[in-house]
């Protein structure tokens, strides 16, 4: 075996050795959090859409959320290679291509960025070691298990930058286009920063190539409009995911806060360490530092464009489209910034004329963290890292050994991934395939196939919101970034939904009656007692499936109208009921309808009124003939509401 090819199955056998490490055999590659009750579970519906519909970019969903524009799922991949790629094997559970593929992208990454480095010229051990700290980061293995929109465009990332090279160099562009569209495809979200670190690393290159200012030029315009033609070409998803997210319950958070974002955050916080971060050590934030002196001006105003991304949390707010300030964007950047550290370490250029500033400001950033990072699983670890970065740097200074530093580095960052894993909580293989879920599919088997009605599904289990068990089913929840923002006022405010969750995200089911009399759930799943108005008709432990008659069909007729400035005047718990009884609409009639038996001893009795009261068809009229009036409904001796009509 030649030389050069050991690092690599060094490289790749360290990777391994670190993923048999956190990843436990009896477990998914993924997390209970996001990774299966958002990825998977969106991903595995997104190819049973396609076999049913035989469309790869279907428009709306029937089965979620009771009908939702399906772009709002977009962000989830709808569109992306990977997923798709799964099209292909339909006999495999979603799950487990998940965890081959995603595990395999991390080790591909890894080794993709290693060839990267030593491409540019980085000798092979700086390169191992910039390959191990880009393998060991907080963020990165432990996002290919969670949240995976936020690095699985990694491999395509690193080979435009490549693409870049190749176009500096050979003038083609038709590669950097391919990537590009592959990676809006990929995770769209992080468009805006990749674009502007390949814009960057164009300049940076440039500059190292010494091409003319004017040449220059040319070439960061030519990968400008070639972006451009990109997000063009993928138009067809960005613009109306673009249109859901402007019209979903998220909006921008610019508040008084956006005052202190544009201070810097003295922790470094960015770069450090968490796993919504860069994640990595404090040999980075030492390189940057020293960067700042460097005698190349590219060199300085490269390090200077780093340390302003890490310290001030405006570039993050302004990467994440005003969002919120958080470091996850990022992520982008962190092939670019390892190979500026290992750039920097092996030219083994002399200590800056005024480096002892870098020693400073590293001992100032420390100070700070003890404060910020005390609490978490790795701080004994970021103390040592501290100590061993201030002593390479003092060894560098006096021009002393310090190869004895990338092994002590090597295992710290190795120490700091594997605390950072245990805070996962993994999918074991039996809450996927468990009695439950088998008695959840046995009972929407026994549904019939051309009922067009939807199933409530009242668990404890929240990664089941985006779970439909069995085909033709069509449930009214969703757990998703995005969402019709009507539908969740709708269920939150207007008809006062009780929630088993704080996560404003989450629609889950409910046992209300009137809630499932709406949302026309004709059948419910539960492991209790069947609610009010629906009768027990199978049961599979510990579950039973329960059925009622007589909700709203999905679709019908009504000659009952309401107008929604009288809806308007009526109490929170009257405007609940009286949904039940007709339609709310702009131009609808002012007077109120009731059924006649609904006025008996067992609901709501009329008990005082101003108004005329009249019997129509069986059913109680109210005409309001002066400017005021008002009803007083009686349900027991201690329940009364008062409906003022004007």
């Amino acid at each position: 075996m030649k030389k050069r090819d050991y690092l690599y199955l060094l490289l790749a056998s360290f990777c391994l050795l670190l993923l048999m490490i956190v990843w436990h055999p009896s477990t998914y590659f993924g997390s209970m959090t996001d990774w299966y009750s958002q990825h998977v579970t969106l991903a595995s519906y997104f190819r049973d859409l396609f076999y049913q519909t035989g469309e790869l970019l279907p428009d709306f969903s029937m089965h979620l959320g009771s009908g939702m524009n399906l772009y709002h799922l977009a962000y989830y991949g709808l569109f992306q290679p990977f997923t798709m790629l799964s099209y292909l094997f339909p006999q495999v559970s979603m799950d487990v291509y998940f965890s081959c593929c995603y595990s395999m992208l991390y080790l591909v990454s890894v080794l993709l960025l290693y060839y990267f480095l030593k491409k540019h010229g980085i000798r092979r051990r700086y390169a191992f070691f910039g390959s191990i700290l880009f393998a060991c980061s907080s963020s990165l293995l432990f996002h290919f298990h969670r949240q995976i929109m936020f690095v699985d465009y990694m491999p395509f990332l690193i080979l435009a930058m490549l693409a870049i090279d190749d176009l500096l160099e050979k003038g083609r562009k038709y590669p950097l286009f391919l990537l590009l569209i592959l990676m809006i495809f990929t995770s769209f979200y992080y468009a805006p920063s990749i674009f502007v670190m390949l814009l960057i690393y164009t300049w940076y290159e440039a500059k190292k190539k010494n091409i003319a200012k004017k040449a220059m030029k040319k070439y960061l315009l030519t990968v400008l409009l070639v972006m451009m033609v990109a997000t063009l070409c993928t138009s067809f998803l960005l613009l109306p995911t673009l249109y859901t997210l402007l019209t979903s319950g998220r909006g921008l958070t610019i508040s008084l806060s956006l005052f202190w974002q544009l201070l810097p955050n003295p922790s470094a916080f960015f770069l450090l360490y968490h796993n919504y971060n860069l994640g990595l050590s404090f040999v980075a934030l030492a390189i940057l530092f020293l960067g700042v002196f460097r005698k190349k001006k590219e060199d300085r105003m490269l390090a200077i464009v780093f340390l302003v991304l890490v310290f001030f949390p405006i570039c993050s707010f302004v990467f994440n489209g005003g969002l919120y300030a958080r470091g996850k964007i990022l992520l982008p950047f962190l092939p670019f910034l390892l190979y500026y550290v290992v750039g920097y370490l092996h030219l083994e250029e002399p200590f800056p004329k005024h480096g002892n500033i870098a020693l400073i400001g590293l001992s100032f950033v420390f100070l700070v963290d003890l404060f910020v990072f005390y609490e978490e699983a790795y701080f004994v670890v970021l103390i040592i890292d501290f100590i061993a970065t201030f002593l390479f740097l003092l060894c560098f200074k006096y021009q002393k050994q310090r190869d004895w530093y990338w092994i002590v580095a090597s295992c710290l960052v190795f120490c700091s991934c594997i605390l950072v894993q245990q805070e996962e909580v993994w999918v074991p293989k039996s809450f996927v395939k468990n009695q439950e879920v088998e008695a959840i599919t046995n009972l929407l088997e026994q549904i019939p196939e051309d009922s067009f009605y939807r199933t409530a599904i009242v668990t404890d289990e929240e990664q089941w919101l985006n779970t439909l068990f069995s085909k033709n089913i069509y449930r009214s929840t969703i757990y998703s970034s995005s969402f019709n923002s009507l539908y969740h006022e709708f269920l939150t405010d207007t008809m006062q939904m009780s929630r088993s969750s704080r996560n404003d995200y989450m629609i889950d089911d409910t046992t209300d009656p009137a809630i499932l009399s709406l949302l026309s759930q004709k059948y419910l799943i539960t492991k209790t007692e069947c609610p009010l108005a629906y009768q027990e008709v199978a049961s599979s432990f510990p579950y039973r499936l329960c059925q009622n008659d007589q909700v709203l069909p999905l679709g019908y007729g009504s000659r009952q109208l309401l107008s929604y400035d009288t809806y308007e005047t009526l109490s929170p718990l009257l405007q609940k009921w009286i949904l039940l009884q007709t339609d709310v609409v702009e131009d609808g009639a002012s007077d109120i309808y009731f059924p006649w038996e609904k006025m008996d001893d067992s609901t709501w009795r009329l008990i005082d009124h101003n108004v005329e009261v009249t019997e129509v068809d069986g059913n109680h009229q109210i005409v309001v003939e002066e400017d005021e009036g008002y009803l007083v409904f009686q349900r027991d001796e201690k329940t009364t509401d008062i409906l003022n009509l004007t």
